[in-house]
């Protein structure tokens, strides 16, 4: 009876229902009885120090010795950076690039008109004064030219130009009169013709008047809107030359010169020669998409990724194209430019690595966050040939991020929730199945570590959820509800935060003695839970973990805890006894009063007998609930001749212990190291011969 009897009162110490598996006979020490216990049975000896020795769970404080149950959870929530944010690989965005009106370079056009070739054009008469005049080689009077058309004469032709359409442009005449008379009058209409047929058309006409001989005369008009092709055509509509009363000799290489200049041209479409130069210049905008549209990305420090830009076009050009991205500031500390070549009616592309650089979302004035520009320009070499020009023609150019990878953000990461995985708190608490009656931990508690590096404000909301066996259920019910955590100010930093939950702030002692068959923990993360701008930052290595540490102080009141157990009743142990008296003999400095009732089964399980009896009395305590001395009792479990028989043909014996501390249990005691029970038991039997 002893070894069970005393074996569930070591179980209750222990707060463990192991106690079989752990404590066996061969430990029980060696009787040493006083004579009036009559015949010994067993002595008992628990020493609390042992007990924290066989129990990792249970810690005893270096100092004082108190004794504590600990439980430690490091991995409760660990978010890492990607929870935070992610940047998913960036969209295609395009951007045409328009050709635009191109510039070319100065187009010339000439004509020397012999004089003799002129004659031929005008009036019989005057025609033949002046052939006259050029075969006889003398100095004659110079013939009038009266007012004639002289028709039409077509210039050189210019190899730069098959025909081009002109948005912008002047022609230029410049008259040099090589002839030994003055020209009063000079009208002519100045056409081109399509080299392929078609009627000639007129591009302007020239007015002059009053040109002396070797003098030279300048005028010229707008060529906007006007198409021009390899060559032009003078149409002389009028000359003119009074007589001027002198005598010359007219040479046969007298002649009207004609030069025609073209510039300040802008060529709207054709086919001509191009010269190396700068076209379109446009400044686009790339919207950074990200998925949680409250995210506003300021500067984002790329560890890897790549930047891809591709032209496509259909041009008959060669050059290049340079990308200028003024807010993407390479690790030298330099904007970035990327080229890309322009090959002749081919797609082409650049790829720029951004491992080290920062890019800055934060530079338009129009939304400072989640874009960033970038200003493309064309430049084109000259053409070695004629080559089709349209000025309405564009390259367009797609511009993506693959892969990108942060080293660091900076920007507001929005307002959001993150839960926390729910959580079985792992106390070992399964004694609890195999006890009645009711205790109160006075102090339990539990803290929340956190460790933070995110440049993220945040606060934690924390449920804990006790259920019992038998569907009781109690929550944690904390005040206030959620709790800040601290974050670090500058990068590269870690703040850390200790949330403590006790008696003074939550129901946690009332979890604890429900007592719970399950304890669970719940609760989520609010990011920026406060309105307003907010200034974040996060980097590839920055974490939130928060761990879990349980503090079970042994500083309980009991009230009535029990713990019963069935045994099979030795056989043949009352044959022929007439009465028999249990004695018991304890010391104890533990502060829990110890009562012990014995009920007697048939072998039906009905009840023959049972007493009740106190073993030991709480040991004192002061004011911080240390026992001050042990204590001590004696004990007397008597079995008379009525009661003989019943307990004889008794099949099981029922033992049960009920624990209370002073006060009716309402007192807190504490446990401590040095805590020590010395049980002895003895029985006196009265035979019958």
């Amino acid at each position: 009876m002893s070894k069970n009897f005393l074996g569930s009162i070591l179980l209750v110490f222990l707060l463990s229902s192991c106690l079989k598996e752990r404590y066996h006979p061969d430990q029980w020490v060696k009787p040493d009885w006083e004579p009036e216990l009559g015949l010994p049975v067993g002595t008992f000896y628990l020493n609390m120090r042992d007990v924290v020795l066989d129990y990792p769970e249970v810690e005893s404080d270096s100092v004082d010795g108190f004794l504590r149950m600990t439980y430690r959870n490091d991995t409760l929530l660990r978010l890492s950076a990607e929870e935070y944010l992610r940047i998913p690989a960036q969209p295609i965005q395009s951007v045409g690039l328009n050709l635009g009106i191109l510039q070319i370079d100065s187009l010339h056009f000439r004509r020397s008109i012999p004089i003799g070739e002129l004659a031929d054009r005008l009036d019989a008469q005057t025609s033949g004064l002046i052939q006259q005049a050029i075969q006889s080689g003398q100095s004659v009077p110079l013939p009038a030219i009266p007012p004639q058309s002289a028709g039409n004469f077509s210039t050189d032709t210019n190899p730069s130009l098959q025909s081009l359409e002109f948005s912008e442009g002047t022609l230029r005449l410049a008259v040099h009169n090589g002839l030994p008379m003055a020209l009063d009058s000079l009208v002519m209409e100045v056409q081109t013709v399509n080299p392929a047929g078609g009627p000639a058309v007129t591009l302007g006409i020239f007015r002059l008047g009053g040109i002396a001989s070797g003098a030279q005369s300048v005028s010229g008009f707008s060529l906007a809107g006007s198409t021009v092709y390899s060559s032009i055509k003078i149409n002389l509509s009028k000359i003119q030359s009074n007589p001027q009363g002198i005598s010359a000799i007219i040479p046969p290489s007298a002649s009207l010169n004609f030069e025609f200049v073209a510039d300040s041209l802008q060529v709207v479409r054709g086919v001509g020669k191009l010269p190396r130069q700068t076209f379109d210049t446009d400044t686009a905008i790339f919207e950074f998409t990200l998925q949680d549209t409250s995210l506003q990305l300021h500067q984002i420090r790329l560890q890897s990724g790549q930047l891809n830009i591709q032209a496509i076009h259909n041009l008959s050009l060669n050059g290049n194209i340079a990308v200028e991205l003024p807010d993407l500031i390479g690790p030298g500390g330099q904007p970035t430019t990327m080229f890309i070549p322009i090959t002749t009616c081919f797609p082409s592309s650049a790829t720029q690595p951004l491992a080290g650089a920062w890019l800055y979302l934060d530079r338009d004035i129009v939304r400072p966050w989640n874009r960033f520009r970038y200003r493309v320009t064309g430049q084109i070499d000259s053409s070695q040939g004629l080559i089709s020009i349209d000025s309405s023609q564009s390259i367009q150019i797609f511009c993506d991020f693959q892969q990108p990878e942060f080293e660091e953000v900076v920007g507001a990461l929005g307002q959001r929730t993150i839960d926390l995985p729910k959580t079985r708190v792992g106390l070992d608490l399964s004694f609890f199945d195999r006890v009645d009656g009711s205790f109160f931990l006075a102090n339990p508690s539990f803290s929340i570590e956190s460790r933070n590096s995110v440049g993220v404000s945040s606060e934690l909301f924390l449920d804990m959820q006790a259920k019992s066996t038998d569907g009781r259920v109690d929550s944690l019910a904390a005040s206030p509800a959620r709790q800040p955590i601290q974050h670090p100010s500058v990068p590269g930093q870690t703040a850390v935060t200790v949330l403590s939950y006790n008696r003074n702030n939550s129901r946690l002692p009332y979890l604890i003695s429900l007592p719970p068959d399950t304890l669970s923990l719940s609760g989520h993360v609010n990011i920026n839970p406060n309105p307003g701008p907010q200034t974040n930052f996060i980097r590839s290595d920055s974490r939130l973990e928060v761990g879990l540490t349980f503090d079970l102080p042994f500083e309980l009141s009991l009230t009535n805890l029990g713990f019963t157990d069935t045994l099979e009743a030795p056989k043949d142990l009352f044959k022929d006894v007439l009465d028999a008296r249990f004695n018991f003999q304890a010391m104890s400095t533990f502060p829990f009063q110890l009562d012990l009732k014995m009920i007697f089964l048939d072998s039906l399980g009905s009840p023959l007998h049972e007493e009740d009896i106190t073993l030991i009395p709480p040991a004192s305590v002061d004011a911080q609930g240390r026992v001050v001395s042990p204590t001590t009792g004696r004990s007397v479990l008597a079995i008379d001749r009525t009661e003989i028989d019943r307990v004889r043909s008794a099949t099981h014996w029922v033992l049960g212990v009920r624990l209370n501390t002073s006060g009716q249990g309402t007192v807190p005691v504490r446990l401590y190291s040095d805590y020590f029970l010395r049980l002895k038991t003895g029985v006196e039997l009265r035979t019958q011969f």
